[in-house]
């Protein structure tokens, strides 16, 4: 995953599923910390 620029702190992930996103940046060395909020109760238990 390549991606511009560094991020610090916490991620937050709106409308994040299942939290795939997020979790590649933490992976990859971007933020310290992510936050995912979502509504979608299948994709909350997917998680």
């Amino acid at each position: 995953m390549k991606m511009v620029g560094n991020i610090e702190g916490t991620i937050l992930d709106l409308y994040c599923g299942t939290g795939t996103i997020g979790i590649s940046f933490l992976k990859v060395g971007k933020g310290n910390k992510l936050v995912g909020i979502e509504i979608v109760e299948e994709a909350i238990r997917d998680a």
